[in-house]
C-alpha cells in the first residue's frame, strides 16, 4: 500500500518537472507567425532581384512585384511588432498559473484514483479475471436485440430471388402445422439467412438439432454457431461458443468450426490462442476459402496483440470451457485418424496442433505411429517428418 503510494507519487513529480522544465527554461516559446512571414517576403524581393539580373523578369513588372511584397513585409513587420509587445509581460505570473494547474492535476489524480480506484486491493489473477469476463459477456438474445435496436439487421441489404419471401412464408406456415418436420426446419434453417433473417434462422437449426437427436452431426453444431454470430454481426456470445465446442468435439478438423475457435479467442482475451488456431487453419486451407480473407485482414493486429498478451503460448489460464473447446479440436481428429485412419497431411496436422498445445511427448508418439503407417510412402513420411522437426 505504501510502496503503491510512494510510486505513484515519484510518478507525477517526474511528469510535472517534465511539463515544467521548459517553460522554466525558456525554450518553450515559439516564434509568431508572422516572423516566419516576413522572412518568406524577404526571399522574394532577393529572388526577384536575381530574375531581373539574369534578364527574365521585366523591369517594370520587377518595381510592381516589389512594391506589392514591400507593403506586405511591412504589415507583417507591424504585426509581428504588436506580437512582441503583447508577449513582453512577465513569464512570472505565467509560471505561477502553469504550477497551480498542475498541482491542481496532481491532487485531481490522487483525489479520482481514491474514489474510483482500488489502492492496496489484492492482485486479480488472469484466470479469474477471464472467468468474470466470460460471466459478463451478453446472452445470444441480448446481443440479438441490440442489434435489431440498433437497426443492423436490416434486410434490405440482402437481395434474395424475388420469389423467395413467398416460399419461405409458406414454409414458415407448414412448419408451424407440423413442428416435428425435420426437412422443414432443415429449408428453414438454409434460406432465411437469404433473408437476412439470422436469429429466425438459428432458432430454426435449433429445431433442427432438437429433432436428429442421436443423428446430430459436427457440421449441425458448426452451422448453429455460425447462425449465432451472423444473427449478432460478428460477436460469438456464449452459447454460440457452447455450440462451436460441441461440434468441435465431433469433429476437431472441421475448417469453419477451427475459424470460429479462433475467433473466439480473439474476442475473449487470448489473442496468442487465436493466432495459433488460425496461422495452422491458414496452412491447412485453400486460398480461396471463405474465412481465409478474414483472417488475413486480421491476422497482423492479432500478432501485435499476441506479443503482448499475458501467458502466451500458455492454455492453463484458460477455464475449463475454453480448454475444452481448444482440446476439442485436437482430440477429435486424433480419435478419427485412430479409429478410421486418414491422409498424410491429416496425421501431420495432428503433430503440428500438439506441438502448438505444448504436448510434445504425445506428439513424437503420433508422430512415431504416422511413420509406421505411411513407411512405404517417402512423400508422406517427409511431410510427417517436416512436422516432427518442430519438436524441441
Amino acid at each position: 500500500m505504501d510502496i503503491f503510494w510512494i510510486l505513484l507519487a515519484l510518478i507525477t513529480l517526474v511528469l510535472a518537472v517534465a511539463i515544467l522544465a521548459p517553460l522554466l527554461a525558456g525554450k518553450g516559446e515559439t516564434a509568431p507567425r508572422a516572423a516566419y512571414d516576413m522572412q518568406v517576403y524577404r526571399d522574394q524581393l532577393a529572388e526577384i532581384d536575381r530574375e531581373l539580373a539574369r534578364g527574365v523578369l521585366d523591369p517594370a513588372d520587377a518595381t510592381t512585384s516589389r512594391a506589392e511584397i514591400g507593403r506586405r513585409l511591412l504589415a507583417a513587420d507591424a504585426e509581428f511588432t504588436a506580437s512582441q509587445a503583447a508577449t513582453s509581460a512577465p513569464r512570472k505570473l505565467n509560471m505561477i498559473a502553469v504550477a497551480v494547474l498542475s498541482l491542481a492535476s496532481v491532487a485531481g489524480i490522487f483525489y479520482t484514483y481514491g474514489r474510483i480506484g482500488a489502492p492496496g486491493y489484492p492482485d486479480f489473477p488472469l484466470a479469474e479475471r477471464r472467468a468474470a469476463l466470460a460471466e459478463s459477456r451478453p446472452s445470444q438474445d441480448v446481443a440479438e436485440e441490440a442489434v435489431a435496436r440498433n437497426g443492423l439487421d436490416d434486410p434490405a441489404q440482402f437481395s434474395p430471388d424475388p420469389r423467395l419471401p413467398e416460399l419461405v412464408a409458406q414454409l414458415e406456415a407448414a412448419t408451424a402445422d407440423r413442428p416435428e418436420d425435420l426437412q422443414g426446419q432443415v429449408l428453414l434453417a438454409q434460406f432465411l439467412p437469404q433473408l437476412g433473417r439470422f436469429a429466425d434462422a438459428r432458432r430454426a437449426q435449433q429445431r433442427v438439432i432438437a429433432l436428429k437427436g442421436t443423428a446430430v452431426t459436427a457440421s449441425d453444431y458448426i452451422e448453429l454457431a455460425e447462425l449465432m454470430i451472423s444473427a449478432t454481426q460478428g460477436y460469438v456470445s456464449p452459447e454460440a461458443e457452447a455450440a462451436l465446442r460441441q461440434g468441435l468435439s465431433l469433429d476437431g478438423s472441421d475448417m469453419r468450426g477451427r475459424y470460429y475457435a479462433g475467433l473466439t479467442m480473439a474476442q475473449t482475451g487470448r489473442p496468442d490462442l487465436a493466432l495459433q488456431i488460425w496461422t495452422v487453419l491458414l496452412q491447412d486451407s485453400p486460398p480461396d476459402a471463405p474465412y481465409v480473407a478474414a483472417i488475413q485482414a486480421q491476422i497482423d493486429n492479432l500478432r501485435g496483440a499476441a506479443s503482448t498478451a499475458p501467458g502466451q503460448a500458455d492454455i492453463s489460464d484458460l477455464t475449463a470451457e475454453e480448454q475444452a473447446q481448444v482440446r476439442s479440436m485436437v482430440e477429435g481428429l486424433a480419435a478419427r485418424l485412430a479409429s478410421d485412419g486418414g491422409s498424410a497431411d491429416e496425421w501431420a496436422r495432428l503433430v503440428r496442433a500438439l506441438v502448438v498445445l505444448g504436448e510434445y511427448d504425445r506428439a513424437r508418439a503420433i508422430a512415431a505411429e504416422a511413420e509406421v503407417n505411411f513407411a512405404d510412402n517417402p512423400e508422406a513420411l517427409a511431410l510427417i517428418r517436416a512436422e516432427a522437426a518442430n519438436l524441441p
